[in-house]
């Protein structure tokens, strides 16, 4: 169930913008209706069919357990088409062509059904990849990865964006090919494993990776990483990078060099010490270090004068440094589920904080009067707290707030009446 869920996930994030934005046209575009028709002689279906404004198919799902050279040519027929998903094709024949698909958008998905296998069992035959020459896009979920595939992604020089969902790869690839994507700005390996036995692919391609000179981003989620290699310092074009849900200790003094990067996100790893190497990042705006073993903020991260956003939730941060008040950029702040005892009222020099996030601390101390002149802030949580006394804040635009009501020991916290966040329980002073 738990692999199910972070499939879905994937699938829906990838799809439901498209699928908003075509909700007035779907299922009513000629084009649409016309490719349906031609499509279900061969007991396949299109689930999602996307029209313009003057109802030229732009994209379309095909499902099914097979599919054939017939529906491929129907499809390149329509030039308006840029984006093609294959969902659940069991069948794949070994000579299929997809040259004619002047497409963007490339996708070959499993189906989503609650009684998803451990592994995929999903492939693509050899040959078939090699023929998506038009394709900027290629997204590839679910699926058994051969050497075969890989090989013939590789000679695909116009890729931009390059995505493996939940993929499994076989064992001893040659990736050294990799270097030949040479316009590839985007790279997501999301849950990827081997087919069997230990250890991540990404080890294997990671010093291939790093010969990528134009990517621009480079998400490796959920894929059992330990350590991330010197060589991504060669990456300077570099502008985001994910590295959620792995099991990182460390990060190389060599992450420096990405001096482009805007977003960081280290989420879910082991990290208890914050490299000095980040304070270097002076473009960055988004830092995520949520979910590691973090036990204080360090000053390196206060030299990030364009930050934006700091995540440090589920840590054991047992206080906020006075340092934080050079992070004047700063809008939402978010320190959750940490062990921090106090709130300081340097907070309110803050200037463009928007939201601030104490909850689930052991805070045991007065609300700060002086956070009131924070006039961008929207959002102040402080719920499942020791004690929290004083009055609540009455900032003009506050409209989310909560105050540890339920587990306040003493009665000495009140609200304003004119306050516009307004929280039941708490009586008005």
């Amino acid at each position: 169930m738990v692999k199910f869920n972070k499939i879905l996930a994937v699938v829906c994030a990838s799809t439901l913008s498209a699928v908003l934005a075509a909700s007035a046209t779907d299922e009513y575009g000629k084009d649409c209706k016309d490719i349906k028709e031609f499509i279900s002689q061969y007991n396949m279906t299109a689930d999602r069919c996307g029209t313009s404004a003057d109802n030229n198919v732009e994209y379309i799902t095909i499902q099914g357990d097979s599919i054939n050279q017939k529906v491929i040519d129907k499809i390149g027929s329509y030039s308006s088409i840029k984006e093609v998903t294959f969902r659940g094709i069991k069948n794949i024949p070994k000579n299929l062509n997809l040259e004619s698909l002047h497409i963007n958008n490339l996708d070959f998905t499993d189906k989503v059904t609650i009684d998803y296998p451990e592994y995929p069992v999903l492939t693509i035959p050899k040959g078939v990849l090699k023929t998506a020459k038009n394709v900027r896009d290629i997204n590839i979920a679910l699926h058994k990865i051969s050497k075969n595939n890989i090989s013939e992604i590789n000679t695909l020089t116009k890729l931009v964006n390059l995505r493996y969902d939940g993929c499994t790869f076989e064992k001893g690839i040659d990736y050294s090919k990799l270097k030949n994507l040479k316009n590839l700005k985007s790279l997501v390996l999301y849950d990827v494993s081997y087919v069997s036995g230990n250890g991540t692919p990404f080890d294997e391609i990671s010093k291939y990776i790093c010969q990528l000179k134009k990517l621009e981003s480079l998400n490796v989620e959920g894929s059992s990483v330990k350590t991330i290699p010197k060589c991504i310092g060669n990456l300077t074009n570099l502008q985001k990078l994910i590295l959620q849900s792995n099991e990182i200790k460390t990060l190389p003094e060599e992450i420096s060099k990405l001096t482009k990067l805007t977003e960081l996100d280290l989420t879910g790893n082991k990290i208890s010490t914050v490299p000095s190497a980040i304070g270097n990042l002076s473009n960055l705006q988004r830092l995520s270090l949520t979910g590691n073993n973090i036990s204080k903020i360090p000053t390196t991260i206060t030299k990030l004068t364009n930050l934006k956003d700091l995540y440090m939730a589920n840590n054991k941060i047992k206080s906020i440094p006075k340092s934080i008040t050079k992070l004047q950029k700063l809008e939402s702040l978010s320190l959750n589920f940490n062990s921090i005892t106090d709130i300081p009222e340097f907070l309110a020099k803050l200037k463009n904080i928007e939201s601030i996030d104490l909850s689930n601390n052991k805070i045991d101390d007065e609300i700060p009067e002086s956070l009131n002149v924070l006039a961008k802030l929207s959002t102040f949580k402080l719920d499942n707290n020791v004690d929290i006394r004083g009055e609540t804040l009455s900032n003009a635009k506050l409209l989310t707030c909560s105050y540890n009501v339920k587990n306040n020991k003493s009665d000495d916290l009140c609200q304003d009446a004119n306050n516009r966040c307004i929280v039941e329980g708490i009586p008005y002073c």
